[in-house]
């Protein structure tokens, strides 16, 4: 693995193997990221698109791993992909979008490596990346704006917000072992 390392007002302690484990997977993968890929389905095209240019602009590393136009398809068929690429770290995270993000973000948590979430608003971002340490992000394409959801990721993903550990990181475990996904 290579070791990244930036100022944060956290510690984490890492006391088993298990602990390191998931915190050189999960934590040090998503504490500042850089590479982003996208992924949608025809429904979360438009918002994939618009996304993917302030990432761009603001010289993030971007992959777009489809859908690739407005044509019926199904987000199954790009979900796994994109995910296979946070599992060999060619990715740091992942911002997926359909409809109401209930999709890609299904499929995601059925991927190994992957914790998907659903942000509804700013709070939950935060929260999430609080509390659960996100890799994947399932956007509501019929509810964010993508400017919006470009600020909140800005604001979210920086120097100040990070996973908390603790009992979070004993939670997330527990759920990863218990599904096979870790």
């Amino acid at each position: 693995y290579k070791v990244r390392s930036c100022f944060v007002d956290e510690v984490h302690i890492i006391g088993t193997p298990s602990e390191l484990n998931f915190f050189t997977k999960f934590v040090l993968k998503t504490m500042n990221p850089k590479n982003i890929g996208f992924v949608s389905d025809h429904s979360g095209f438009l918002f994939k698109e618009s996304i993917m240019k302030h990432f761009d602009n603001a010289n993030y590393l971007t992959t777009d791993f489809g859908c690739f136009s407005l044509s019926d398809c199904d987000y199954s068929d790009y979900v796994h992909t994109a995910c296979e690429a946070i599992s060999e770290g060619e990715v740091d995270l992942v911002i997926g979008s359909c409809i109401s993000g209930q999709g890609v973000n299904i499929t995601a948590n059925h991927c190994k490596n992957v914790i998907s979430v659903i942000p509804i608003n700013k709070d939950s971002l935060i929260q999430s990346r609080k509390h659960n340490c996100p890799n994947f992000l399932s956007f509501a394409s019929n509810s964010w704006d993508p400017l919006d959801a470009f600020q909140t990721f800005v604001n979210t993903y920086n120097d100040k917000v990070h996973f908390e550990g603790g009992r979070h990181s004993i939670r997330i475990q527990k759920a990863l072992n218990h599904y096979g996904n870790n």
